[in-house]
């Protein structure tokens, strides 16, 4: 018996329905993969840009152009009009151009919510982990899991949203890297305290990931 029968033996033991959904099927080859990108890499010095990035250990404090940040919002709002389930929560600290505060992203547009969010507010999120501090954005990736599964209902189809979410990921960090930013990112978020001080309050709709981007080293 392989590794892979084993493992999916303990699952079929225990129930552990979360992660069996996560675990592909021997038929997962029948479907024709979601994953198309949204934004096409252009050119050899976008990929030698890409192969050097490397994680922002912090962030700088200066007041800093809007202009290379809304390289990558428009990213964003091109990943939600691409994607009917996803939308974002954007904070932004000290950018000219661009008022302090939170943002949603979603089928409203671009829209101010709060000038009292700041980045100590949503520290707890991510367990204060140090490198939130500084100007630039705070990008968390919000998901409407109701909508997510009218799109993918198909077996298999838990691991395909994650899949796809993934490649989100992946494309904000192209365009950061692009736009001459630096990144840092993290899935370990505490749901329910993103929820509270993002104002998200849909139920079925959860904070999935988080992004940082800026000048920094």
């Amino acid at each position: 018996m392989s590794n892979e029968s084993k493992t999916t033996d303990l699952w079929d033991k225990y129930n552990w329905t979360r992660v069996k959904d996560l675990a592909p099927s021997t038929g997962i080859a029948q479907y024709q993969t979601p994953l198309d990108p949204t934004i096409k890499i252009k050119g050899r010095n976008e990929i030698i840009k890409l192969l050097k990035r490397r994680s922002a250990s912090s962030f700088s404090n200066e007041f800093q152009d809007f202009q290379p940040y809304n390289r990558v919002l428009t990213l964003l709002q091109k990943q939600r009009e691409k994607y009917p389930w996803l939308s974002f929560r954007v904070l932004s600290n000290n950018l000219t151009s661009l008022n302090d505060g939170l943002y949603s992203l979603n089928a409203d547009g671009f829209q101010y919510k709060s000038s009292s969010v700041t980045t100590t507010t949503v520290a707890p999120i991510i367990q204060n982990q140090w490198w939130i501090n500084g100007s630039g954005l705070s990008i968390f990736v919000v998901v409407d899991f109701h909508t997510a599964f009218d799109a993918f209902r198909f077996e298999d189809g838990y691991h395909y949203l994650y899949l796809t979410i993934g490649q989100i990921g992946q494309e904000i960090t192209e365009q950061i890297v692009f736009a001459n930013l630096k990144a840092r990112m993290t899935p370990a978020i505490s749901e329910s305290l993103a929820k509270s001080i993002l104002q998200v309050s849909d139920q079925g709709t959860e904070i999935v990931y988080y992004f940082r981007c800026g000048q920094g080293t």
